[in-house]
């Protein structure tokens, strides 16, 4: 999960959001998209389908909140 890709504008993986969520993991999940300028440029991270990433935002955090 580390290595996919969850907003591909701003090169943004798994691993960057894995490590943003275990520093920040009270943060409201809205502001930690904006802080991580996931869904800041073309916006097809943001729709449920999109075949430029490999991985949602949602999956990696649901993902982590089970550990």
């Amino acid at each position: 999960m580390k290595d996919k890709i969850v907003c591909k504008c701003n090169m943004v993986l798994g691993g960057d959001v894995q490590e943003f969520y275990e520093n920040n993991p009270e943060m409201d999940l809205t502001e930690m998209k904006k802080e991580l300028n996931i869904g800041t440029r073309c916006r097809s991270c943001l729709r449920e389908e999109c075949p430029i990433i490999d991985i949602s935002f949602e999956e990696v955090v649901d993902s982590l909140k089970i550990k």
